[in-house]
């Protein structure tokens, strides 16, 4: 299974999106913390995060439990999903958009010997798309995912959760990300960061990294991660990011790859079982390494954990 591990600050005030129950709310108020009441430090990070976006103070929600991988599932439906879904339900679940997990909640959970994403699991937690007895595996495309054919340069005009979610019958769905990292310091970092890069603007180099010559690959299975990171590459040069695309076997950090990469703004790269770390980060970056493995553990400090510095809408 693929997995992406993102890190996000959420909760702009000066964006104002179309909710169901009001005629204007803004996207602050579409946020939902989550914090667990067993980690010493949750609610520290879900706090600091609160204030510097300003997201309303009922919108923190406590969960409580003592492991970061729920190894019994069915522990997870009473220590987090019950308390998720009262949160979500005092609030109004279709206002909510957004879902931000704070340092210390779990991040995956077991059900016999088989472990699923606490996050996904959350995406779909009134079990609309996958279904309660699935847990977690998906029942066909994913009711928010957006067709693309990277090959011939041809995507899905692009649509707001917001407004996906506005749709008549539309999955009663969320986004789901993550405030994490070795540390709580490293976790409310994330939010500074990200904050910089909004006054500032997200400045710096961006780096590719596809297998082999693009030429060799049509735009079907591995091959459609080629083209995406290459297209991706495109689009940052079009952008105006200096950019660099390597198509070598090897990866950054490795020769005969460039060894180091500094002052990266945009970052994507796979498919090993190794992250090589060879980079230094301008503020708020964003980049991600995938591979059958990534993020097995968000708050390890290793090769396979890579975070995705900063997402903004």
């Amino acid at each position: 299974m693929k997995a992406i591990l993102a890190l996000v600050t959420l909760g702009a005030s000066t964006v104002v999106l179309h909710a169901q129950e009001k005629a204007d709310v803004s996207l602050n108020e579409r946020v939902l913390v989550v914090y667990n009441s067993a980690g010493d430090d949750s609610l520290k990070v879900a706090k600091y995060y609160q204030e510097k976006r300003s997201i309303p103070k009922e919108n923190i929600c406590k969960i409580d439990t003592d492991q970061e991988v729920i190894t019994d599932g069915r522990r997870f439906e009473p220590e987090v999903k019950k308390r998720v879904r009262a949160c979500l339900e005092k609030l109004g679940k279709q206002k909510i958009l957004y879902i931000v997990m704070a340092y210390q909640t779990p991040y995956a959970v077991e059900f016999a010997g088989r472990r699923q994403a606490v996050d996904q699991m959350l995406a779909d937690i009134w079990d609309e798309y996958t279904g309660a007895q699935t847990l977690g595996r998906e029942a066909g495309d994913h009711p928010y995912f957006g067709r693309a054919e990277s090959q011939g340069n041809v995507y899905e005009p692009f649509e707001s959760l917001a407004q996906y979610r506005g749709r008549p019958q539309a999955k009663t769905i969320y986004s789901v990300w993550r405030l994490e990292g070795p540390s709580a310091d490293v976790a409310k970092s994330l939010v500074d960061k990200a904050l910089f890069a909004e006054s500032h603007g997200l400045k710096g180099k961006a780096y590719f990294d596809i297998r082999g010559s693009i030429d060799s690959y049509v735009d079907n299975g591995y091959g459609a991660g080629e083209w995406d990171i290459y297209r991706a590459s495109r689009m940052a040069r079009a952008a105006g990011f200096d950019t660099t695309l390597d198509d070598k076997p090897t990866e950054f950090g490795s020769a005969p790859s460039q060894l180091k990469c500094d002052n990266v703004a945009l970052y994507a790269g796979w498919y090993s079982l190794s992250y090589n770390d060879a980079f230094s980060w301008s503020p708020g970056a964003i980049g991600f390494h995938l591979d059958s493995a990534s993020a097995v553990n968000p708050r390890q400090l290793g090769r396979r954990c890579v975070t995705n510095r900063h997402h903004r809408h």
